[in-house]
């Protein structure tokens, strides 16, 4: 990303179309599981909000060694299952579904297979309903498999910076008084980059002709050119307009398709 958060100039999201790639799960026997939703397949680090998975361990837990030397022994092997939740079950979109019967006026959250990619995707359509995922994630990159419709897309993302006020970054999902909630708004109703104390909104460009793109938000870059300070940890994700969506995941650096888990990659 180039370019400095103007009126004029902004550092402006990664957005392409998706291109056909195989899908290559990468084997480890490292993991990295701060909560239900991080995986490290080898050395890959994600946070899936869309689908939402869950790691089963299926090792069996017999009796601990009476040796000392076998005991926490990283070489030991970990039977471990990863579960894909169907997204007719997810509670974000549960919970879409169950606003929309009060808004009512065309507003709809739907699953339904897509044509392209030939699995299950989630459609929001309307004015006011939003797709609103909480989330406590420090890794550098937010990255959405999003089909444009032509139609009006809203991405917000809540981060939690430091305001420049340690010298010392702290990587933490913990609240402090000494830090600010910070909002990064993007849009296709605009063409030029707005900045405001607590919000800054960017064009989101999604290209002339309907069909899947592959969206990269680089969290860290976004918050220090839009704010001067350093991204810590994003806190939320509101997505809303009329749009199908296929994965929505947090990366710590960029990955290519082949690396990834194969829940997240394009065609799975």
């Amino acid at each position: 990303m180039t370019g400095k958060a103007s009126s004029s100039q902004s550092s402006s999201p990664q957005v392409s179309s998706l291109a056909t790639s195989s899908s290559v799960v990468r084997i480890g026997k490292s993991s990295f599981s701060p909560g239900d939703v991080s995986f490290s397949p080898g050395d890959v680090y994600v946070e899936c909000l869309l689908p939402a998975v869950q790691r089963r361990d299926n090792t069996p837990h017999l009796k601990p060694p009476t040796s000392s030397s076998h005991a926490n022994d990283p070489d030991t092997p970990v039977d471990t299952e990863t579960e894909v939740m169907p997204l007719s079950s997810h509670p974000v979109v549960l919970r879409a579904q169950s606003e929309c019967v009060s808004l009512q006026n065309g507003n709809a959250v739907s699953v339904l297979e897509d044509e392209d990619v030939q699995e299950d995707v989630v459609e929001v359509q309307g004015n006011a309903v939003e797709l609103v995922f909480p989330c406590r994630n420090i890794f550098r990159y937010l990255v959405l498999f999003i089909k444009n419709m032509e139609h009006f897309v809203e991405l917000q993302v809540e981060v939690l910076d430091d305001q420049q006020k340690y010298r010392h970054i702290r990587l933490t999902n913990a609240r402090s008084l000494a830090k600010k909630y910070r909002h990064i708004r993007l849009t296709n109703a605009r063409s030029l980059a707005k900045v405001e104390p607590k919000t800054c909104q960017l064009p989101l460009v999604m290209g002339s002709r309907p069909g899947w793109r592959y969206l990269c938000m680089d969290l860290q870059d976004l918050t220090h050119r839009a704010f001067g300070s350093q991204h810590v940890t994003t806190t939320q994700l509101r997505i809303a307009g009329r749009l199908r969506l296929l994965r929505v995941f947090f990366q710590d650096e960029l990955y290519a398709d082949s690396d990834l888990p194969s829940y997240l990659t394009f065609l799975g």
